[in-house]
């Protein structure tokens, strides 16, 4: 393997990285696991981080 196929590698590895922790923060804010509550208190408490995480 030369040393552009290692870089290479260490990309796209990171790169898949990436990919499944933006689908993590999608999820997070698109609330799919655990729709939000209907009190509007305990919203309040739900959505705190999605104005950080956009």
């Amino acid at each position: 393997m030369t040393e552009s196929d290692d870089i290479r590698s260490t990309l796209i590895d990171m790169l898949e990285e990436l990919d499944d922790r933006l689908a993590k923060i999608t999820d997070d804010v698109k609330h799919t696991e655990e729709p939000l509550a209907k009190d509007s208190e305990e919203q309040a408490i739900q959505v705190e981080n999605d104005e950080v995480l956009d």
